[in-house]
């Protein structure tokens, strides 16, 4: 079973994701203000925060990856199984 800190790691993925692109938001909007750029540097700093969030997906899969590869070196856990449910015309 896993345990409260593995869960807490996967669940601050969703809050990681939204405050990458908001702060990308803000900073862009910010700079654009400053500079004049247009909406340029929001839609660039946007496309960052969207970057930054795929690579922290990237990063919360490898990491449950590993852990469930350890649990079952350790034996502890189960195989996973993937059930194909198949729809069969009469």
């Amino acid at each position: 079973m896993a345990s409260l800190k593995d869960s807490a790691n996967v669940a601050t993925v969703g809050i990681e994701m939204v405050l990458a692109v908001t702060i990308g938001l803000f900073a862009g909007q910010a700079l654009d203000e400053a500079l004049g750029s247009g909406p340029w540097m929001t839609i660039f700093l946007v496309a960052v925060g969207c970057g930054a969030a795929v690579k922290a997906i990237a990063r919360t899969i490898r990491t449950v990856k590993q852990e469930l590869a350890q649990e079952q070196l350790k034996g502890g856990a189960r195989p996973l199984r993937v059930t194909r449910y198949e729809r069969r015309w009469s």
